[in-house]
């Protein structure tokens, strides 16, 4: 038998070249048995990985034994002895290696545990800290207390024009050992900085842990919006805890009689509403004067656009009657004689009129009507006739037409 990859004779008994350690292609296979085939499948992949490991390093070995049987012959030619040693000691390698491999390979077929993975560094997150619901009551006695002592550092403020450095020396009321306890019994941190002038409460909540989930904090700056979104809180707190409310809220000693206190509260609120009352009032009546005087504005501003629309029509009608008066005092008055003697210029007249000279005389022979063709735009005018008849008779019609084309 031939190896197929070195090209080396082989026995028939073995299963791996004993020069190269290539597996020989005769080699017998074992049988497997069928508890073998579920063995086989568990083989992991690292098993595999750590088989061609301990083959290439078995090549590495076969190729040191070959350089060395290479390289005898041209050291020293003459000594077939040490030449027959380096042979044996190079089957015998390579025997220990395959029977090393072939033990290793029994070894994982037959189901032994195969060497547990590498392992994988991982980041565990700390578990949640299930954070109990705060319960109403501890919630509303808080925000109360926080209420009242901002209320107590603002008068403080503007009495002293600073900002208290503790919380007891805001008064006696303090000075108790629950006067500064938030609702679920833990100490109301006041932290305070005096150069800056600014502050902040803090509750570190019913875990007891500062600076997690569940803490109440107001700051100096945000104090406002606070008082504002928990003012619900506050007021149910406030008509329930009256007394201790106007206790902390007093800056300086703690009053004798709380329902004093209150009562002064009371009032000090009346006034502000009735300030607050006055200025709307006051608010909306200069609104309503603004709106009145603006009315009479434009009340005088049609009446004033009226009379001028008057004055323009009177002196219209003025200039119109003045134009007539110009008009009729540039009309001339005339006079229109006509004795008939010369031509009928004047008249328009139809053919059947003729004048007749007689010697001295001349008349006027008339058959149909005539008119006159100048005065028909005159006014205020009077007509007088002297007629001569010498023969027959002599007559005479007047018409006239007024403006409106009435005769």
């Amino acid at each position: 038998m031939q190896c197929f990859q070195c090209g080396s004779e082989q026995t028939s008994g073995n299963a791996f070249c004993t020069k190269c350690g290539a597996r020989l292609a005769g080699a017998a296979v074992p049988e497997s048995r069928p508890g073998d085939v579920e063995q086989s499948l568990t083989v992991s992949s690292s098993a595999k990985e750590e088989e061609e490991k301990i083959l290439r390093e078995l090549k590495e070995a076969l190729k040191g034994v070959d350089s060395d049987d290479a390289e005898a012959p041209r050291e020293d030619k003459a000594s077939p002895a040490s030449s027959k040693r380096f042979v044996i000691a190079g089957v015998v390698a390579s025997l220990v290696l395959a029977a090393v491999v072939g033990f290793e390979l029994l070894r994982r077929r037959a189901g032994a545990p195969a060497a547990p993975p590498a392992p994988i560094e991982t980041v565990l997150q700390p578990p949640a800290v299930e954070t109990p619901a705060p319960s109403d009551e501890a919630t509303r006695t808080s925000a109360g207390k926080f209420a009242a002592i901002l209320e107590a550092i603002d008068q403080h403020q503007r009495t002293k024009k600073a900002l208290p450095p503790t919380l007891a020396s805001l008064g006696r009321a303090y000075a108790g050992p629950e006067a500064a306890k938030d609702g679920w019994g833990q100490k109301i941190l006041y932290l305070v900085d005096l150069t800056d002038k600014t502050f902040v409460l803090r509750s570190v909540g019913p875990d007891g842990k500062r600076d997690t989930a569940d803490d109440m904090v107001v700051d100096s700056e945000g104090s406002v919006a606070w008082l504002k979104q928990h003012e619900a809180l506050i007021s149910e707190w406030r008509a329930a805890n009256s007394d201790t409310y106007a206790q902390l809220a007093a800056p300086g000693s703690a009053p004798s009689d709380p329902r004093k206190l209150e009562a002064a509260r009371k009032l000090e609120e009346e006034r502000k509403s009735l300030e607050a009352e006055t200025a709307t009032a006051s608010q909306k009546q200069q609104e309503q004067e603004r709106k009145r005087m603006e009315s009479a504005r434009l009340e005088e501003e049609r009446r004033r656009q009226t009379e001028a629309k008057r004055e323009e029509e009177a002196r219209q009608a003025k200039a119109r009657e003045e134009a007539q008066r110009q008009q009729q005092k540039a009309r001339r008055a005339e006079s229109l004689q006509d004795n008939f003697i010369g031509p009928l210029d004047l008249w328009d007249a139809p053919a059947t009129w003729e004048i007749v000279k007689d010697k001295d005389l001349s008349a006027l022979r008339i058959q149909g009507l005539g008119f006159l063709k100048k005065g028909q735009q005159w006014d205020n005018y009077k007509v007088e006739f002297e007629i001569k008849v010498n023969k027959e008779s002599a007559g005479w019609v007047l018409r006239a037409q007024s403006p409106n084309k009435e005769t």
